[in-house]
């Protein structure tokens, strides 16, 4: 049987044909079979970008909080590397200025002249 131009031609033949109610039969189940098919072929191409965009989505903050946290290390590592100069550079001078001070310059005299008691 040639293939069927549309429905009501596919009607009209069943209703005249022997075996017509079969062939119709055939061609709305294909028909249900294809629309079926590419439905579940749409869906899965849907869930494979929509996971893939998740997973893009997923990588780029992983990317993103790593750099942050590496950000937030090197900051802290500055701060504290700062503070330790800074209490070194302090200290250093504490050091200069008791040397400065209490250092004998001559016999009976220390740094800024202060005499000895």
């Amino acid at each position: 049987m040639a293939p069927f131009k549309s429905h009501a031609t596919c009607c009209r033949r069943s209703h005249r044909s022997p075996g017509g109610s079969e062939a119709l039969l055939a061609f709305i189940l294909q028909d249900l079979i294809l629309q079926n098919l590419q439905d579940l072929i749409l869906k899965t191409l849907q869930d494979l970008i929509l996971q893939n965009l998740q997973d893009l989505i997923l990588k780029t903050l992983q990317d993103l909080i790593l750099q942050t946290l590496q950000v937030l290390f090197l900051q802290t590592l500055q701060v504290l590397f700062l503070q330790t100069l800074q209490d070194l550079i302090l200290q250093t001078l504490q050091d200069l200025i008791l040397l400065l001070v209490f250092r004998p310059l001559s016999k009976g005299t220390f740094g800024l002249g202060l005499q000895h008691i």
